[in-house]
């Protein structure tokens, strides 16, 4: 039953597909045309090639693919600008802008099951496409609820997006400091520093070679089975990020796990007290400095991935990762860096709980609006 005032229409009496226009091209192809422009599939882009076959803003709304079933990421997303779509995602342009934002969250709220075919490859074809029934309000109302939900979207976005800048502005900052040897206070004169194999590094005063154990200790997580985990407020951390929920911690925060088992390698900051498993190592600083900002890049510049490969076993090896060799700087210069990026974390953190919060609005939001049970003016 829909809302008083609204009808029920198919996807084309709000705009128009464009379905003939799009142009697969294999992967040879896309290797003899590499360029600027976005190439898309039925998840997003994979791909930028020399060309493009549309202009302007469209939505694609995933034609095949497991994601059909699992929705873990969109199946109705945005292209603007000039770009190349294949033949694994249908094209739709609204009649209005507004409306390509209205259709991505209908679909995103509607329980598409019924029109989806394929028990091996799922695949919504064009037939089906057109068959869901659209229930709009009209175009007054239409605009105000993708108003509403698109501008909640946008400053996800914009948060998220302020993070990869602040991000990318201490990755810079690390490099400066030490790789290039470019930090505040140092006179450009480096000395001859004896290392403990007896060869000479050049270096600036008070650095010196010696291996990531004299910065950090690597200590294993705890296992903490699925049916052991209690709900709380704690994250569990596994090797490839947050995997649920816990109502203790392990570690205090900040803190840092690196993968051992699975995602090998993979480096993990965390805000919060956490739980890391038995497939992580969590760091223990071993410099006594004032944080852990310095010991978070200084992993990321690490290729634990090839430590994991070149091992028997498969996993990160605990004592061969902490014979890397590394340039330790001397504490006072990891201290003023730790003082430095303070803030950049303190606002990404701020960042991302604004989105946290703002996901959660928009996912209350959305099918209420999408329904009627939320009246808009």
């Amino acid at each position: 039953m829909i809302p008083e005032g609204w009808k029920t229409y198919k996807l084309t009496d709000l705009g128009e597909l464009h379905n003939s226009k799009r142009v697969p091209l294999n992967s040879r192809q896309r290797e003899s045309k590499k360029g600027i422009y976005p190439y898309y599939g039925a998840s997003g882009i994979f791909d930028y090639i020399d060309d493009y076959l549309f202009e302007g803003e469209h939505l694609l709304i995933s034609e095949d693919g497991e994601n059909l079933r699992t929705r873990q990421t969109p199946i109705a997303f945005k292209a603007d600008g000039k770009f190349w779509v294949n033949n694994h995602a249908h094209i739709f342009k609204g009649r209005q802008n507004w409306l390509n934002d209205y259709m991505a969250y209908y679909l995103q709220n509607t329980d598409l099951s019924p029109y989806i075919t394929g028990a091996v490859q799922p695949k919504l074809n064009k037939e089906n496409l057109l068959a869901i029934p659209i229930n709009y309000p009209g175009d007054y109302l239409g605009e105000r609820i993708a108003s509403i939900l698109s501008s909640l979207d946008d400053k996800i976005e914009l948060n998220l997006q302020m993070n990869k800048i602040l991000e990318a502005i201490a990755r810079a900052i690390f490099k400066e400091w030490f790789v290039d040897f470019r930090f505040p206070g140092f006179d450009g004169e480096l000395v001859d520093v004896v290392n403990a194999d007896r060869s000479v590094s050049r270096l600036p005063k008070g650095w010196r070679k010696g291996k990531l154990g004299d910065i950090i200790n690597l200590k294993y997580g705890k296992a903490l089975k699925l049916e052991n985990r209690i709900g709380g407020k704690y994250p569990v951390v596994g090797s490839s990020g947050i995997v649920g929920f816990h109502n203790e911690p392990l570690v205090k925060s900040p803190g840092i796990v690196v993968g051992r088992k699975g995602t090998i390698g993979e480096v993990i900051w965390l805000d919060e007290e956490f739980y890391p498993i038995d497939t992580t190592f969590y760091i223990e600083d071993q410099v006594g400095a004032t944080g852990l900002y310095f010991h978070y890049y200084l992993l990321l510049s690490q290729d634990f991935k090839k430590i994991g490969s070149d091992s028997a076993v498969p996993g990160l090896n605990r004592n061969q990762a902490l014979m890397t060799a590394i340039i330790c700087p001397d504490i006072d210069t990891i201290n003023k860096f730790n003082v430095l990026l303070k803030p950049l974390f303190e606002k990404k953190y701020l960042n991302n709980q604004e989105v946290k919060t703002l996901t959660t609005m928009r996912d209350a939001l959305l099918p209420k609006l999408m329904t009627g049970k939320i009246r808009v003016a």
